[in-house]
């Protein structure tokens, strides 16, 4: 998702924020962090679930089948826009700094491409722009939440509850795979012994966590019939 990430400081004096859909390089990305904030919002829209990182496993929205078909950023007609938190936010961006997991303000320094005229960082009296505000503003919404998802999905993993997820799909005469991504247990009797302990620890968070991720993989169809169907002119 990231490309030149750098520290970002208040005192900085320039920065031109692009309209997100002209950071083209978006597109290549099909999976985004989700914070638990967000995750009812983003489950209407795209499958919640899980992929495997250096750090564990965290929670991401899958929005699209293939590099190039993203469709987050797409304005694709079968979808309705959902504002992901960490696409809000961008260019902006958080990194751990210390054993306690405090966070730090990165920026993404990549010039967008397009038409639209780029907002700046500050007003002319020196203040953080409109643009940037909200930008900082869905950072900080995310990272409240952030830390909590990242506990709770290494809980579940840690149960036992995340298995594999490993998709092809026939897309006209191809066939596309999906790989690294995650799910829980697809049997039913032991996805609610290993919950139930989850739960006790965790309590809500867990069940609304499961049951949206569960209703989410029904997105799955729209994600496939948005890849085959014809455009609208």
């Amino acid at each position: 998702m990231y490309k030149n990430l750098a520290p970002f400081s208040y005192e900085r004096k320039r920065l031109e924020l692009f309209n997100i859909f002209q950071y083209k390089h978006l597109n290549k990305t099909i999976t985004f962090p989700v914070s638990l904030v967000e995750v009812n919002n983003v489950a209407h829209s795209y499958p919640v679930l899980w992929q495997r990182n250096k750090d564990g496993v965290e929670l991401v929205a899958l929005v699209g089948l293939e590099a190039d078909h993203n469709y987050a950023l797409s304005r694709h007609p079968n979808f309705v826009q959902c504002n992901l938190l960490i696409l809000e936010a961008y260019p902006f961006a958080l990194a751990k700094t210390d054993k306690n997991n405090h966070w730090r303000i990165l920026v993404d320094e990549v010039m967008g491409q397009g038409e639209d005229d780029p907002a700046p960082l500050r007003t002319a009296a020196g203040e953080l722009s409109p643009e940037a505000d909200h930008r900082l503003s869905a950072l900080r919404i995310f990272a409240e939440s952030y830390g909590r998802t990242q506990a709770l999905s290494q809980l579940l993993d840690r149960a036992g509850l995340l298995k594999p997820w490993d998709v092809s799909l026939k897309i006209g005469e191809r066939f596309v795979g999906l790989q690294g991504l995650e799910v829980l247990d697809r049997d039913v009797d032991i996805r609610r012994l290993k919950l139930a302990g989850v739960i006790e620890q965790v309590g809500w968070d867990a069940i609304h966590l499961a049951t949206m991720h569960e209703l989410s993989l029904f997105r799955m169809q729209n994600l496939l019939e948005a890849r085959t169907a014809p455009r609208a002119a």
